[in-house]
């Protein structure tokens, strides 16, 4: 995804400044020159680990990860409670305890959302480790959601909007169903009441 995604109206709308700004504390190597240059909004985030400590890209993991509503093939059941990436990345952002062990050499932490319960990532988050601008509390569970919400969003910035356009879309297919209906019925009701006529 573009950095300039950041400013859309139906994203997180951050001023333009702010948006270049994020950018240029980002470096990229220029495949013209070959030498590390800032970022510009055009750029794309950062995907691959180096040293600043970049992570790998997890912009699909909130639509890779379907959690299970119930049974597959309907959709009714998807249709009204999501996929389950979000919810997924959520309790495993919050599922730890504070409970570790050591096996085979590895550190591994209790998860309860995890499968086996166990994972080698450590708590990513911390209470307080961001400030909100609005003065919201940082608590590990309000860190989560944001997560969670900001990785469903890369995942799918045009969501919001297709869906709108598909409800508009339905509801016109609905009246033009009934149009057609009336119109067919009008057209086709002396021909098929004919013989009423006769008697």
């Amino acid at each position: 995804m573009p950095l300039r995604t950041l400013h859309d109206a139906n994203g997180l709308g951050l001023p333009e400044d702010q948006v270049r700004a994020y950018a240029a504390n980002l470096t990229i190597i220029d495949a013209e020159t070959g030498e590390e240059r800032p970022r510009i909004p055009t750029d794309h985030f950062p995907t691959v680990p180096h040293a600043d400590g970049m992570g790998p890209d997890l912009s699909l993991m909130a639509k890779a990860r379907a959690g299970f509503h119930g049974p597959y093939g309907t959709g009714l059941s998807q249709l009204f409670n999501g996929i389950g990436g979000p919810e997924y990345i959520h309790a495993v952002l919050t599922g730890y305890n504070g409970e570790t062990k050591d096996e085979a050499g590895s550190t591994f932490y209790h998860n309860s959302a995890f499968a086996g319960n166990w994972i080698a990532m450590p708590s990513p988050l911390s209470e307080g480790s961001v400030t909100y601008e609005d003065g919201t509390e940082a608590t590990v569970d309000q860190m989560a959601q944001d997560v969670a919400a900001f990785l469903m969003w890369t995942a799918e910035p045009k969501l919001m909007d297709r869906k709108q356009v598909g409800f508009v879309s339905v509801l016109m297919l609905l009246v033009l169903t009934v149009l057609l209906y009336l119109t067919n019925k009008r057209l086709w009701w002396s021909v098929k009441h004919r013989d009423e006529k006769q008697q």
